[in-house]
């Protein structure tokens, strides 16, 4: 989720080397000033779909071409009716091959020239979607091999026309680092790698231009970098409260991983971050917030 600038831009910056870029648009933030679209609503973490335990319907790894039309309004803290849209972590893992991508969108729909997710074997990658629902679903596509898919719910979007009761506005803002364990950035100074069922209770409201109070949400780039293995996944989640079965990153040993999280705040204006196994540097930028209406 990116702020733009002037003209309404924003720029793409590659460190070193050459890439290829591109990039989907999966919706846009109006501003205050033409108050129109949809409120955010952000939920504990809740899992709605995963094809290796039958939550969400499906018991078997979508294959090559394959579908999954899941539904979400009225699961995972997500209301039946008024529900334009849902931000969903979705994780792919169990590739057998070859290279494949993963598209999220609205169901009875037609499939978009856009993905989610780019798969190879014997990789698990996350990412973060917003994705439109038609009828409380969403259909998620496989390109080719098979796959196993997993999708946690981090919060969704009213209608227009629904009450504000517990809806949020976004704040866009332009990136701060808020958490890096390799020198103690929020952290109180202390560095040093997290090791297995570690938690951090990063401090959101009231920091790094974040107001101290009204804030619901917050988007996170957060990374992880030199994990010892062996695998293992970052759960973020409001704190307090106890740790849910959802997920956000994926790694292995040596891997360094990305992903965009959009996190409701406990009462404190805090998140919570949790490492599974063994060892590994995090770190936190702040994109955004949402305010509570």
């Amino acid at each position: 989720m990116a702020r733009v600038g002037i003209g309404g831009k924003v720029t793409i910056y590659n460190n070193s080397g050459s890439a290829d870029v591109v990039a989907d648009v999966q919706g846009w933030y109006a501003s205050p000033a033409n108050p129109v679209g949809s409120r955010y609503v952000p939920v504990e973490p809740a899992r709605v779909l995963d094809t290796r335990s039958g939550i969400g319907g499906y018991s078997v790894p979508v294959p090559g071409t394959g579908t999954v039309d899941l539904t979400i309004a009225g699961r995972g803290g997500v209301p039946q009716n008024g529900v334009t849209a849902v931000v969903l972590n979705v994780t792919a893992v169990g590739v057998t091959g070859p290279d494949s991508f993963v598209t999220v969108y609205p169901s009875e729909t037609t499939r978009p020239l856009a993905s989610n997710l780019n798969v190879v074997p014997g990789q698990t990658v996350p990412n973060a979607v917003v994705a439109r629902l038609n009828n409380g679903k969403v259909s998620l596509y496989n390109n080719r091999g098979d796959v196993e898919l997993i999708a946690d719910v981090q919060g969704w979007f009213a209608a227009p026309t629904e009450p504000l009761t517990g809806q949020s506005s976004y704040n866009p803002m332009a990136p701060v680092r808020a958490l890096d364990t390799r020198d103690g950035t929020g952290t109180g100074g202390v560095s040093g790698q997290m090791g297995p069922g570690g938690v951090i209770v990063l401090q959101i409201a009231g920091t790094n231009g974040v107001p101290a109070s009204g804030v619901s949400a917050v988007v996170l780039n957060v990374t992880v970098t030199n994990p010892t293995g062996p695998d293992s996944f970052l759960t973020v989640y409001p704190s307090p409260s106890p740790r849910p079965l959802a997920s956000n990153l994926n790694f292995r040993a040596g891997q360094t991983v990305a992903n965009l999280v959009v996190a409701r705040v406990g009462p404190t204006g805090a998140v919570t971050i949790y490492n599974n196994l063994g060892a590994v540097h995090i770190v936190a930028d702040v994109q955004g917030w949402f305010r509570t209406l």
